[in-house]
């Protein structure tokens, strides 16, 4: 496990990245008022883990959508993942 520090370097190009990605995918237009310049990167013991899955970049992505529109992240977990992975497959596929 990183500590703070370490993790704050890591993650330094991630918190371009991310933002990048979202304002070229359009998707996220509707909450570009919500979309901070960079986003913060802060640890979180008080969200479901992901441990020992191959599911990370959903987890990820599950994690930014539902932050960003006030849901909570209790309904992002092991049990349900498959059904996100699928959602989004599809949502892909079909350029929506």
């Amino acid at each position: 496990m990183f500590k703070d520090s370490d993790l704050e370097q890591f993650l330094e190009l991630f918190r371009w990245m991310i933002q990048y990605m979202m304002h070229q995918s359009n998707k996220f237009e509707r909450y570009s008022n919500k979309m901070p310049e960079l986003f913060i990167c802060q640890r979180r013991h008080d969200i479901p883990q992901n441990h020992g899955s191959r599911d990370c970049e959903i987890y990820a992505i599950k994690h930014i959508e539902f932050h960003m529109t006030n849901k909570s992240l209790n309904n992002v977990n092991n049990d349900n993942i498959a059904f996100f992975k699928e959602k989004m497959a599809c949502e892909i596929y079909n350029n929506d």
